[in-house]
């Protein structure tokens, strides 16, 4: 498949935390991380290639700016997507909180004031840090 990433695969056993304490997959705003596109028409490798690498180490619905010329000032936000220590965690546009799929196929909406070490257990399938969904 050309240039496309392979990450191999995950078993359901694979997931011993428990497959309704695991987050799959989150929500994102792609034109609000690293793999933005340059314009408004393109939506950068988020979108064409079908995958992220965002992370719930960084907060929920953590603020960066939508230009990527670092010289154009952005009233929203001061925070660059270019800088990936910040730029992809999970973000939505709904209030409070972001929609995520577990790995059990149910879906979750989560406040984004989650305690955060709750909110890395919940993103990690097998570290025996098990917690429930508060």
């Amino acid at each position: 498949m050309g240039d496309t990433p392979s990450f191999g695969g995950v078993r359901i056993a694979d997931v011993t935390d428990g497959t309704s304490n695991t987050i799959l997959i989150g929500e994102d705003k792609p034109l609000r991380n690293c793999y933005l596109g340059q314009t408004d028409d393109t939506y950068g490798w988020l979108t064409f290639m079908g995958h992220s690498i965002d992370t719930v180490v960084i907060p929920m619905n953590f603020p960066i700016k939508y230009n990527m010329d670092d010289s154009i000032p952005d009233v929203d936000c001061p925070y660059s997507p270019w800088n990936w220590g910040v730029a992809n965690g999970f973000k939505s546009n709904h209030t409070g909180g972001c929609n995520f799929a577990f790995a059990d196929g149910s879906v979750h909406f989560i406040n984004e004031n989650i305690d955060q070490l709750t909110y890395i257990k919940l993103g990690v399938r097998f570290d025996g840090g098990v917690v429930t969904l508060p």
